[in-house]
């Protein structure tokens, strides 16, 4: 279970990230430096992930249904 403590913090380390996503570090990760839609910034050495602009992107890869196989969005009638 996710630590309380994540519930109260504005923004989120990588493996912060994945631990209330459920996410795997290595894709977040490499979401932070290949994918210029993904919110993340650095601080130093240090990567930050605004929790709420985390939350929206979330939100909006699910509704485009993102990673889903084409089998399993014909049968959900996603995308033709």
């Amino acid at each position: 279970m996710v630590e309380a403590a994540l519930a109260d913090k504005i923004a989120f380390s990588p493996a912060e990230a994945a631990a209330v996503s459920g996410l795997g570090i290595n894709l977040i990760r490499s979401l932070c430096h290949r994918d210029a839609s993904f919110p993340a910034f650095s601080s130093g050495k240090n990567i930050l992930i605004p929790r709420r602009e985390f939350i929206d992107w979330l939100k909006q890869q699910g509704e485009l249904r993102v990673g889903m196989p084409e089998k399993i969005l014909k049968r959900r009638g996603g995308r033709k």
